[in-house]
């Protein structure tokens, strides 16, 4: 989900990977290295909207200090992962945290999260396409 404004406006954007990421990965059985599968594509769903400046979630990442998440980002490959990327002319925020919803304390990560399921259902579902994953292209 990217919340962005374009001139006046806010604006959000949904894309929807509609098959696991995890198969276009593989291990390395000798040195556990992790690499792209480049022959497998995942079909992806892209969809936009405007947002209205008193929406409640507008008003919520307006406030809310995305420095002040936790960063617990685990090593496993199985695990639920969730990234956050926060910019703003003063600055930049990148965080991650695994498995928000087995842990008690990350109310804030998990008020984000379950605030964003909410919003990706805003904009009408429009494009989609298949292409190759984006790890594999580069």
């Amino acid at each position: 989900m990217d919340v962005y404004t374009s001139g006046n406006r806010m604006r959000i954007r949904i894309t929807r990977f509609l098959a696991p990421l995890r198969e276009t990965i593989k291990i390395d059985p000798l040195d556990g290295n992790l690499s792209i599968i480049p022959d497998i594509k995942v079909p992806v769903e892209v969809s936009s909207g405007d947002l209205e400046p008193w929406d409640s979630f507008t008003k919520m990442i307006a406030k809310v200090d995305f420095g002040n998440f936790a960063h617990d980002l685990s090593d496993e490959i199985d695990d639920d992962h969730y990234f956050m990327f926060y910019t703003n002319s003063s600055g930049y925020t990148a965080k991650a945290i695994s498995n928000p919803h087995t842990k008690k304390w990350p109310e804030n990560w998990l008020h984000l999260i379950h605030r964003s399921y909410g919003m990706e259902l805003h904009p009408p579902r429009r494009l989609f396409y298949q292409e190759p994953t984006p790890l594999a292209s580069s």
